[in-house]
């Protein structure tokens, strides 16, 4: 079925209060564990907390997906892929500006990008602010990006 430039398709009952229901819920969440007056320190610790995925975790529900770890220098890179042969890499900066996340924390959005990508994706543990101040991180990732 086509859908010319001026036809829009119908939307379906219930999905709009549905969607504001959640995008409503999503926003108290957020607000609450990563609110304006909340230390950086304690959201990189929830963050972790709520997102941190298992590598057994994933491999016992994706058997084929493999993991590994590389180093260059003093930064540690996890290496996602979940296909058997990869025809491209990517190097994934996590989100987080640069004061939260890690590989773990992004391993099942790494995960995720290899199978959609057809890809071998790299994840950096690059150094976090406030311990490291900005641009530790920017550097550790053009370090990286270099090589």
């Amino acid at each position: 079925m086509a859908i010319s430039v001026d036809e829009t398709p119908e939307p379906r009952p219930g999905r709009s209060l549905k969607r504001w229901a959640s995008l409503r819920a999503y926003g108290l969440v957020t607000s609450t564990l990563f609110g304006a007056t909340t230390p950086p320190v304690k959201m990189r610790a929830r963050l972790e907390r709520f997102g941190r995925v298992s590598r057994e975790q994933l491999q016992r529900k994706f058997p084929k997906l493999s993991f590994q770890d590389h180093n260059v220098d003093t930064l540690a890179i996890e290496s996602v892929c979940a296909v058997e042969a990869p025809s491209r890499v990517i190097l994934y900066l996590h989100g987080g500006a640069f004061f939260m996340g890690s590989p773990a924390s992004y391993r099942n959005r790494a995960m995720r990008l290899s199978y959609r990508c057809h890809a071998e994706v790299f994840v950096p543990a690059y150094r976090l602010a406030p311990e490291h101040p900005y641009p530790a991180a920017l550097d550790d990732a053009l370090e990286e990006r270099a090589r």
